[in-house]
């Protein structure tokens, strides 16, 4: 039967999964996430992780009934945020782009805003951009970040620093991190377009002139920070 507190029903599991059936079954959720919460191995963190994104990676039910099972029955947020306080970046790549999977789904974002936020938020405030994985990590973060502030933009606003809107700004005005520096403009938009959250960007001396449209890959190269 369905749980109320899923807009979809989970699928049926069978009592004994064989083979690939098991890759999605809860115990093997909970088996990912007993890991993450336990080994001190980044090889382990990392291929956990990695196993959960590729299971939330799809854009249908599949994903969304996997995000749930995660996030929702087995409580495996703090364990995945947690993730991204790693000093191996390629823990923290895998945990930041499962976030963004799991952040598509509009059921997971009051408890995603409440425990994920702002370790996400910190990412953006924080990354130096200087690693290898540098541009994934920082893509991820602005997607989950747009997506939950969508629903949640009080509580969004509250962790939206000068420090961190400073940063997105120079995310999006660099040439290095092309697929960053898109994530970061679809983030200010999102932002300019948002009632509750415009007044941040105004609060830190942006207007409409010195954003641009934010509609062409061009509009904020030339901007300069008055922060």
């Amino acid at each position: 039967p369905q749980n109320n507190n899923y807009d979809c029903p989970l699928p049926e599991e069978e009592t004994n999964p064989k083979g690939s059936g098991w890759l999605y079954h809860s115990d093997a959720i909970r088996t990912y996430l007993n890991l993450m919460s336990k080994s001190k191995k980044d090889a382990t963190l990392e291929a956990c992780a990695g196993a959960l994104q590729n299971l939330t990676a799809s854009k249908g039910l599949m994903s969304s009934g996997m995000s749930q099972l995660i996030g929702l029955k087995e409580k495996g947020l703090p364990q995945i945020a947690r993730l991204l306080q790693s000093g191996n970046s390629d823990v923290v790549r895998s945990g930041a782009s499962l976030l963004s999977n799991m952040s598509r789904h509009p059921v997971l974002h009051r408890a995603m805003g409440n425990q994920v936020f702002p370790e996400v938020t910190r990412l953006l405030t924080s990354h130096t951009g200087n690693t290898s994985n540098s541009e994934d990590i920082l893509s991820s973060a602005c997607y989950t970040v747009r997506n939950l502030m969508a629903s949640q933009p009080q509580m969004a606003k509250q962790y939206f620093t000068s420090s961190m809107v400073n940063n997105v700004i120079n995310l999006y005005r660099s040439s290095a991190s092309p697929k960053a520096a898109e994530a970061a403009r679809l983030l200010l938009s999102d932002m300019w377009s948002s009632k509750e959250l415009q007044g941040v960007l105004r609060q830190h001396g942006l207007d409409r002139n010195m954003l641009g449209t934010l509609a062409g890959p061009n509009s904020l190269r030339n901007f300069t920070s008055r922060f």
